[in-house]
């Protein structure tokens, strides 16, 4: 008695999110620093960060300085798009342009990242 045994193959659709392009994704990069520029801009200029361009020959600003304003920095990109990321994957940028960070089951769930 032989059996006869049919091979079946099943294609899985698994729906995979669009990728962003390069440019709407320079474009989101750029979007941000921008507001970071807003709020780091003047806080820099009006705590001396740049005196030093000013003198011949131009001096570097402390690296207390520089280290403290890296810290801010990274508070102030933490406060700005916490809740973007949080909730949506996005930062101001990318949820301006509509771009997400998704998982590859096109969750949108994101550890935290601040």
């Amino acid at each position: 008695m032989e059996q006869k045994h049919e091979i079946t193959t099943e294609i899985i659709n698994v729906s995979t999110p669009e990728l962003a392009s390069r440019w709407s994704r320079l474009g989101a990069s750029i979007i941000d620093s921008l507001i970071m520029l807003v709020f780091l801009g003047p806080l820099a200029y009006f705590s001396g960060g740049f005196d030093g361009l000013m003198q011949d020959p131009p001096v570097q600003a402390p690296i207390s300085y520089q280290v403290l304003m890296a810290v801010i920095s990274f508070g102030l990109y933490c406060a700005i798009n916490w809740t973007y990321l949080s909730k949506y994957g996005q930062t101001v940028g990318k949820r301006t342009l509509e771009i997400k960070v998704v998982n590859l089951d096109n969750t949108h769930q994101v550890e935290r990242i601040c």
